[in-house]
């Protein structure tokens, strides 16, 4: 009897060992991980709402950060110089997808991959920059959402002569150092057909440092430039904005420019898309990549949801009186 059940003792442990040890302890899956590249820090707030509308989106897909999804943040430090680092190292850790701010980001990240899939929220022209072969199908490696900030331009210019009638010239104010990612200098923008539209020239404004924005607010005054433009993507004009809200006021411009954050920080209107909204449904995109779709095969979306915000403190500066009609338009008024 003894003997029989040390018999059977034996042979369960001797059945026992040669289960496979993967049978006995399964490792745990690998949480995906997704980079979030910006030209300043998040906490900064560069983009103003931009990060919240991210996680937002997420968490509607049922993805909590440190749970089942992680996110790597690399940031430019406002500085078009640093982005190819903060590329490198998000490539380097070998992130499933890449969240690419804005069109200089995405521009640093084509140079160094064509394969890792990267989703674009501030991009005016994801087509006419090249990122993508259409809208509908982009084909390559970069999907997301445009602004449409390029085809603004004559709203924008619309608003400012509804502000200040009569106005003839105004100056299109863009950092040279970002590249063709401004569209102030490439065909993709075409802004002479919106000003021709609305009857007015455009006095071109490159700056390639914030020490050339006295000369060229200067040169603009000489040229009788009544109002001021700011365009897209634009690096120097966001790290120096109270240097261009400064000159404005001082030479009795109107500003515009596509997010609230330059209202904010002191131009007079902001109009553009709720770029709030466009990072909440970014968090799509890299949803439908984390579950194996090819950002190629992702349509770029548009947005539907566009906001204006207007600075009162700004017209009472400029000794401006903001016309009813855009009152009744604005979503919010900054004291």
């Amino acid at each position: 009897m003894w003997r029989s059940i040390t018999r059977r003792r034996l042979l369960c442990g001797a059945a026992l060992a040669a289960v496979p040890r993967v049978a006995r302890a399964q490792p745990a899956a690998r949480m995906p991980r997704i980079g979030y590249m910006s030209f300043g820090p998040v906490a900064r707030g560069t983009l103003a709402g931009s990060h919240e509308g991210f996680l937002q989106g997420l968490s509607e897909l049922g993805y909590v950060v440190g749970q089942n999804v992680a996110i790597e943040y690399r940031h430019a430090s406002g500085r078009a110089e640093n982005l190819p680092q903060a590329a490198r190292e998000l490539l380097d850790l070998n992130v499933d997808v890449i969240l690419a701010v804005g069109a200089k980001d995405v521009d640093v990240l084509l140079q160094l991959t064509r394969t890792m899939p990267i989703v674009t929220v501030y991009v005016s022209d994801p087509v006419g920059l090249g990122f993508a072969e259409s809208l509908a199908r982009p084909g390559r490696n970069v999907t997301g959402l445009t602004t449409l900030a390029g085809d603004l331009t004559r709203k924008w210019l619309e608003i400012l002569k509804e502000v200040r009638p009569g106005l003839t010239r105004v100056g299109a104010l863009w950092d040279v150092g970002m590249g063709p990612a401004t569209l102030m200098d490439t065909a993709a923008w075409r802004p002479d057909e919106a000003f021709r539209a609305v009857g007015v020239r455009r006095h071109p404004m490159p700056v390639g440092d914030a020490k050339d924005l006295d000369a060229a607010f200067e040169t603009a005054r000489r040229e009788g430039v009544g109002a001021l433009m700011l365009g897209p993507s634009s690096g120097v004009l966001r790290t120096s904005l109270a240097r261009v809200a400064e000159l404005a006021i001082k030479h009795r411009w109107p500003t515009i420019a596509d997010l609230p954050v330059y209202a904010e920080g002191g131009l007079l209107v902001a109009y553009g898309a709720d770029i709030h909204d466009l990072f909440r449904r970014a968090a799509t995109h890299v949803g439908k990549i984390l579950k194996g779709a090819r950002a190629g095969e992702i349509p770029v979306e548009q947005p539907t949801k566009f906001i204006i915000v207007a600075n009162l403190k700004t017209a009472r500066a400029l000794d401006l009186t903001l016309p009813q009609s855009l009152l009744l338009r604005t979503d919010r008024l900054i004291q």
